[in-house]
């Protein structure tokens, strides 16, 4: 994650967006497979998901929500087909534009050799310590940070074996939370976390006023979603309001 955030030489690099505040996204005929003899992961995908929406993935496992949201965060690109956010064309404005107003928390990111505070922040300088605290606080760990020896900077990294899965986690929903993204996406970020954690995670992050996209093999009422967009075999086969409503193609 943090050679993503700091990328700044890429193939594709384009512009910054100008959007005037408008992120609405929309995909256009997406497909996708991992190599020519492959089979295709992603078939014709087609979703509009407005600004400050909230919306659910939902799947088996291999079904292809992954898949599709490396495409939005521009880690991976589709064989075929166009990503537009705010009607802007995603392949005209560069990785690293895609990345200044996005922020995720996805299944294998894990925190980097560093304090707590560079790992939230990316950098060492005390002009967001009380940012930082605030967030902390609102989702539950301050006080875990707080009792170690030097708090918030306190030397960790993913093999740190004085956090517990669930406060590791939390501090990487930290990171994403403290970037103020417009677009923010969760992959199993409730992972490690138990469910009076995760109530209170995700009260958090409801009542952050941006996009949110999250994937969950959880029961869909667990979270007060929008709409809901069910993947099958790489196919988006229903779009549904929350809670249960008609299913519309």
């Amino acid at each position: 994650l943090a050679e993503i955030v700091h990328a700044t030489d890429e193939s594709g690099l384009g512009s910054y967006f100008d959007l005037n505040e408008n992120y609405n996204l929309s995909a256009r005929g997406i497909y996708h497979q991992y190599d020519k003899l492959a089979p295709l992961v992603l078939v014709n995908i087609n979703i509009d998901i407005s600004e400050n929406e909230t919306v659910l993935l939902t799947g088996d496992s291999g079904s292809g929500k992954s898949t599709f949201i490396n495409i939005m965060l521009g880690i991976t690109e589709p064989v075929a087909g166009s990503l537009f956010i705010g009607g802007v064309n995603i392949k005209k404005t560069g990785k690293h534009a895609i990345r200044e107003i996005t922020s995720s928390v996805l299944q294998g990111d894990s925190l980097f050799p560093g304090t707590i505070y560079e790992n939230i922040t990316f950098n060492d300088s005390l002009d967001n310590i009380d940012q930082i605290h605030e967030i902390a606080n609102a989702i539950g760990i301050h006080d875990v940070i707080t009792r170690l020896p030097l708090g918030y900077f306190t030397q960790v990294g993913d093999m740190s074996d004085f956090l517990s899965g669930g406060e590791k986690q939390k501090l990487l929903i930290m990171r994403a939370l403290f970037k103020k993204p417009k677009i923010l996406i969760l992959d199993e970020a409730d992972s490690n976390l138990d469910i009076f954690s995760e109530k209170k995670v995700f009260d958090v992050i409801m009542n952050y006023k941006c996009t949110k996209i999250i994937v969950s093999h959880k029961n869909e009422r667990t979270y007060p979603v929008d709409r809901i967009i069910h993947f099958r075999k790489g196919e988006v086969i229903a779009i549904r309001n929350s809670p249960p409503g008609p299913i519309h193609d």
